[in-house]
């Protein structure tokens, strides 16, 4: 019984330390993704503005 208890002691430990991993990857995922799209909103802002002072320019013209 002792050894069975242990077992699934063990079983359980295992089972835990695999959602801990998969929920990290997911975690890292995640901040991986919020750099991604806001290097591209900076992207896009420095786009806007420059197509702006464009227009800008041709309506002073």
């Amino acid at each position: 019984m002792t050894e069975a208890g242990e077992r699934r002691s063990g079983m359980l430990v295992e089972q835990d330390d695999e959602r801990e991993a998969t929920w990290r990857e997911r975690a890292l995922n995640a901040e991986d993704a919020l750099k991604a799209a806001h290097a591209e909103i900076r992207t896009q802002r420095t786009s806007i503005g420059e197509l702006l002072g464009q227009i800008r320019d041709l309506e002073a013209e």
